[in-house]
């Protein structure tokens, strides 16, 4: 787990921009509405008691080179530069006390071609003697649908990223892809055909988790669970595969 919001979600946004994409508007102007979006759904979603909160930069900070010098497309890999830049700028710039998840933002002239979202840093940032594992690097804000696998602000890719895998859910993958990529139809033919086709937000990247990944990440309480369910499944009388 890299956060448990019903503990605690801090979430510090930190905005970065580039010689060639300079900032336009603060970080609050251009993604404000996103950020509340998240707030409430984490509010609606939980059935324990939680309260997100978002402490966003007041302005960019400008990176020194353009953007396409530091790897900021899924698949042109490693991110080092820019994270390892980013650190050193943003050391003694902010308090980081209590701060459970650092999520960057970028312009949002930025266009997909030049970069998306991106979570896997190769172990956890230290900044000013203090170590975090949920930093997120949120795709551009381009209004249009998704285009592959370049995840975009569409709030509910903000949603399965930024909250579902840093919760340390992976994805459901599942029947619905099967269905239509396969000639014999939706049945099972791996380990990795079985999911939940599109239930649930870590499977069809929309709406709520199902109650399984509530549960087990905090938002429903052992009290909420069955008795029975759960003594028999302590007991180990139900067998999955």
């Amino acid at each position: 787990d890299f956060i448990s919001p019903t503990r605690s979600m801090n979430v510090l946004v930190i905005g970065a921009s580039f010689p060639d994409y300079p900032e336009k508007m603060t970080p609050t102007e251009e993604y404000g509405k996103y950020f509340k979006f998240t707030q409430d759904f984490l509010k609606n979603i939980s059935d324990v008691p939680i309260n997100p909160v978002y402490r966003i930069a007041d302005h960019y900070i400008q990176m020194s080179m353009p953007i396409n010098r530091y790897n900021l497309l899924e698949h042109q890999g490693n991110k080092e530069v820019f994270k390892n830049e980013l650190i050193t700028m943003i050391s003694g710039k902010f308090d980081f006390t209590g701060i459970d998840q650092i999520l960057i933002v970028m312009p949002a002239q930025i266009p997909l071609t030049v970069a998306d979202a991106a979570m896997s840093w190769n172990g956890k940032w230290s900044i000013d003697g203090k170590s975090f594992s949920s930093v997120y690097l949120q795709g551009p804000a381009y209004i249009g649908p998704r285009e592959g696998n370049l995840w975009t602000f569409d709030p509910w890719i903000t949603v399965h990223e930024q909250i579902g895998h840093q919760l340390g859910l992976g994805d459901h993958y599942g029947s619905e892809a099967i269905s239509y990529n396969r000639p014999d139809g939706p049945i099972p033919k791996t380990p990795d055909d079985w999911g939940t086709g599109n239930w649930g937000n870590m499977s069809g990247a929309v709406g709520d988790f199902i109650g399984w990944d509530k549960w087990t990440s905090g938002f429903l309480s052992d009290a909420q669970i069955l008795p029975q369910f759960l003594l028999a499944l302590l007991q180990g009388r139900f067998l999955f595969q």
